[in-house]
Formats: C-alpha cells, structure tokens, sequence
C-alpha cells in the first residue's frame, strides 16, 4: 500500500476477457489463472487453471514465472520460464494482454509526461488553483532549497481521521456481526496451508477398444468419468472432499519426486495408444507429466496409484478404473474368496464376517457393469446366506452369554462375549461396541 492507503496498481488488463481490470500483486506474490483458486482469477478461457505467477524478489522488483502452462506465458512477445517485469513490458497469457504500470513493491507508476515550460529558476512556485500541481512534500528536485513540507502531516491526520472512524464503525457493527456474519462483507479467508488440484487421464486404445478414465480434483470437488465404448459403459461420478484429506494428500505427494520427472516418456506401440497423463498442482508448483506407450516411471508409477486410490476410496467405487473384463475377473476372485470362507465357518469365529466382506467386495467390483454376468446371482445369494449364519451364530452366544451372567457364571459369560467379539470384529457396530463394554465389567468382576 502506498502513503495514505492507497492501492498500488502494477497491472492492467490491455486485451482479454477482462479488459480494463487493474491488478494489484499481494506482497507475498500471487497466481494467475481461471481456477477460482488462484490469487489473481481471469475469465479467459484459454488460460491453464494456474497459469503463471507474479511475485517480489528480495530485492523488491517485480517478476512473472511460468507454471507449466498449455499455452505459454510470454513477455513481449516471447516465452519465458521466469522473466523481470519493467513498467511498460505486456505479458501475455492466453487471449489476454497484461501491462505493467508499476515494477516494484512500493514503487511509483510510471511518471507522468513533464509539462513543456518549467518556471525559471529564481521564480516562486505559483499558488495551486483550479486543479494545478500541488507539492505534496513526498519528495525534492535536485538543487531546489528545502522548504517545509505540510501535506504529509495532513495525510497523517487524514488517515488517522479515517482510522478512528473505521473503529467507530466497526464497534457499532459488532453486535450484529456476533449475531448474523456478513458474508458479503469481505471474501472469504484464505485457504489454510497447500492448495490442491491434479487431472489424471488414462486411455487404452486397441483396433476394437478404447477405455478412457478421467479423475480430476478442483476446488475440493472430485470428479470421475469412464467411457468403456467396447461395452458401452459411461459412468460418472462427483463427491466434495474435505480439507483435512486434502491436506493430507498434498504432503503426500510433495514428499515424492514427481516433480522432478521429465514432461513426457513417449515410444511407439503399432495399432494400440496407452496413455497415462497426470497434472499436479501443490500450492505454486505445478507440474505436467505424459506417458505414452512407455513403461513407467517407478515414482510416477506410484504417484499414480496414490491419485487413483484416493480416487476410489473418496467416491467409493472400487472398480471404476478398470476395464469390464478385468472387474469382472476381481468379483468373480472375491466371490470364490467368500464361498471358502464360508465353507470354514466353523474353523475360525471371524471366517463369517471375513465372508461378508469378500462377497460385498465382488459387489462392489461388478456396481458398474451392466448387464451383471452370469455368477452376480451367486455374490447376491452367498452374502445374505453368510448374513443369515451370522446373525444365528450371534443369537447363540448372546444367549449363552446372558445365560451365565445370570448364574453368575463370570468366566463362562466371559468366554462367550469373546467369540463375540470375533463373529463382529468391526468396532463401529453398535453390536460390538455393546459387548465390549458388557466384557470390560465382566473382567473387573474377575479382577483383570
């Protein structure tokens, strides 16, 4: 800000969407792009989501780098990875045209044109009138005697004036702002720590089939679409993430080195085109990397796989990144794991439960196939089945249970509350939650 709390303008909108917009870059730099999360958002829609990046060096001077752009950044009409900004250089960025006015933190705008006559020398400064120049004291000529200089202390009175209004107004807002918070009073507070977003592309593309999947985090709305045109499968679906699993995610992967790999890894594969393009944003880094019919990087490999399975576990469909064949071949796998467990239901407590969990996984894997294959018919009947044993096997140990803490049978009571606890091993059923404690006094009965 400058003297008086003034906005210092560096940019101007030249050509674009946004024409006529002045900028004002933060201290501590800001992002440029059509995401709602960048610092500074523009309308152009041929911008990347985070495009560039305007930023202070130390040493106060104003500079503009690019952040993997589509289409580029250009300074006077050149590329650039990171360039110094003067007063007068236009950056451009998609269909837009940016100017800048001003090149330096606290700096003045560009100096206006001097007028054609000065006064000579031994001339008195003529009184303001009309809108003339008047000498504020911010600064004097080379070779010009001191004179005292009262319009900064008027500037200090001003802003303090503006100041003590400011707290008057706001201690009488105060009351209703504790009863009903004005949100169109101020934009909303900065997001607390990395922001993240990332696109991930996959296509598998023979003579008689193309699969593409696409996952794509913005805004912490996360969305998901597969076309399967071999089968004719088209699914989509979206879900919010909150910000502590985002968070999460963000340290994640900037403790890998995927932003270290190179842009594209590219070979030749006749007749087929197996792509894996993944874009990752964490805060001002932003990077870009292609695979295309070549075996996979280890790091980029996992980064992948870490996006994927977040991806699932976010939206809860764990077979939407395969093909149908393949999901099909995982549920008919899960379903041959339930029906041997449970065949030995009777060898471990737990085996049922285990059951449940195999069928609903082959359910899971064939949600999205449509039509169902043959063996669907077996997944539906062994899990209600596996549901049935296990409800009548609970029913008998409760009631033994119930029976010896009746006789005051502790140790027999005990016994049976810990096959309980095996049949419902998940601690958030309420069944299990509900034995446990049951358990807890049995045992301070016994002195445990």
């Amino acid at each position: 800000m400058s003297e008086g709390g003034e906005k210092e303008i560096h940019l101007i909108v030249e050509e674009g969407p946004d024409k006529g917009l002045e900028i004002s870059v933060p201290p501590q730099g800001g992002r440029i792009g059509r995401s709602s999360s960048n610092d500074i958002k523009l309308q152009d829609g041929s911008l990347s989501r985070f495009h560039c990046r305007v930023f202070f060096k130390p040493d106060g001077t104003l500079w503009v780098a690019d952040l993997g752009s589509t289409n580029q950044t250009l300074v006077n009409d050149k590329p650039i990875d990171e360039k110094q900004l003067l007063i007068g250089s236009r950056v451009t960025i998609g269909d837009t045209t940016l100017k800048v006015v001003r090149e330096r933190l606290g700096s003045a705008p560009a100096p206006a044109a001097q007028p054609a006559a000065a006064p000579a020398p031994s001339a008195q400064p003529a009184p303001a009138a009309g809108g003339g120049h008047v000498d504020l004291g911010l600064g004097e000529k080379k070779g010009a005697a001191p004179r005292r200089a009262h319009a900064p202390r008027f500037l200090w009175l001003l802003a303090s004036l503006m100041a003590a209004a400011a707290i008057a107004a706001l201690a009488l807002k105060v009351p209703q702002l504790l009863r009903k918070p004005n949100r169109s009073a101020a934009p909303e507070p900065a997001r607390v720590g990395p922001v993240l977003e990332f696109e991930y592309e996959k296509v598998e593309a023979e003579r008689d089939t193309i699969f593409r999947y696409h996952l794509q985090l913005q805004d912490a709305h996360l969305s998901v679409q597969i076309d399967d045109l071999k089968n004719d499968r088209h699914r989509r679906k979206d879900g919010e993430v909150d910000d502590a699993q985002i968070e999460k995610l963000a340290d994640a992967l900037l403790s890998t080195t995927f932003f270290d790999l190179k842009e594209e890894y590219a070979g030749l594969a006749p007749d087929a085109h197996y792509l894996r393009d993944l874009s990752i944003t964490v805060g001002t880094r932003t990077h870009r990397v292609r695979v295309l019919n070549f075996v996979e990087p280890d790091e980029f490999k996992a980064v992948r796989k870490t996006i994927e399975i977040f991806g699932k576990n976010q939206l809860g469909l764990i077979a939407l990144a395969l093909p149908r064949e393949d999901a099909i071949a995982e549920a008919r796998k899960a379903m041959l794991q339930g029906q041997k467990l449970f065949g030995e239901r009777d060898v471990e407590h737990g085996n049922l439960f285990k059951a449940i969990q195999a069928y609903e996984s082959a359910d899971m894997y064939l949600e999205m196939i449509d039509p169902k294959p043959d063996f669907y018919k077996e997944v539906v009947f062994g899990r209600e089945e596996s549901k049935r044993e296990l409800e009548k096997k609970y029913q008998q140990y409760r009631f033994a249970a119930d029976r010896a803490a009746g006789l005051k049978d502790w140790e027999e009571a005990a016994r049976n509350l810990r096959v309980l606890l095996q049949l419902i091993p998940l601690r958030t059923d309420e069944r299990h939650k509900a034995v446990q404690d049951e358990l807890f006094d049995i045992e301070r009965r016994l002195g445990r």
